[in-house]
């Protein structure tokens, strides 16, 4: 099958999904970034797309016939993802399936190195890309595959960086958009609970009934 080069980007693969981002460019991006980054252990996230899921598997499916393992940490926002990656030594590289405040007609993929440094333009996006252009590669012995929840320990994290104590008595509107937000924020929300929230659109859906999910457009 014929791969879009379009779909690489500076900062992340993205496309039409399905049309551009189909199973099969999942497929090759998780060999391509096995190859790239010569990792033994990928950790592997995902938003609430419509397509995420399908696109989900089969990047694990293309990582894992690389001979590397997979380390799947279920639906997570990306400030997670990043902090899962960079905060433990379990893996050698990450795979997001995302495509952040795109329309819902949009999927795709955010590549990492074990620090969370992000693979883009001039920093391996483009040996991803022709890798993932050239075709599968030939399969190893199949990698091993692992979920976990890392929640409780982002939750940690942020009350270090924030400890509640520091926080005062605020009254803040939420707007999550339908988005990744309202997966995690509930469960930090409760170590603030002097905190006064009105929630707005915490239920998860990748079609964005309310309103598209980039907040840099005005209206």
């Amino acid at each position: 099958m014929d791969i879009p080069a379009s779909i690489f980007k500076a900062y992340d693969i993205r496309g039409l999904a399905p049309g551009e981002i189909t199973e099969e460019v999942a497929w090759r991006v998780g060999q391509a970034l096995v190859v790239e980054t010569g990792a033994r252990a990928i950790l592997v996230g995902r938003d609430m797309r419509e397509t995420s899921p399908k696109l989900e598997q089969a990047v694990v499916a293309g990582i894992k016939s690389q001979g590397a393992d997979a380390v799947r940490i279920g639906l997570t926002t990306t400030p997670m993802f990043y902090f899962a990656v960079a905060a433990y030594e379990l893996h050698d590289a990450g795979a997001m399936v995302t495509a952040s405040h795109n329309p819902s007609q949009y999927n795709g993929f955010k590549l990492v190195r074990d620090d969370s440094t992000p693979i883009g333009g001039g920093s391996g996006m483009e040996e991803v890309r022709d890798r993932a252009l050239s075709g599968r590669l030939l399969e190893k012995p199949s990698g091993q595959e692992v979920q976990t929840d890392v929640v409780d320990a982002y939750v940690a994290k942020v009350k270090e960086i924030a400890p509640p104590k520091s926080v005062g008595n605020l009254k803040i509107a939420i707007d999550s958009g339908n988005g990744m937000a309202g997966h995690t924020l509930p469960k930090l929300l409760r170590a603030y609970p002097q905190l006064q929230t009105e929630r707005l659109y915490f239920e998860l859906d990748g079609t964005f009934p309310n309103h598209e999910a980039n907040p840099i457009k005005l209206e």
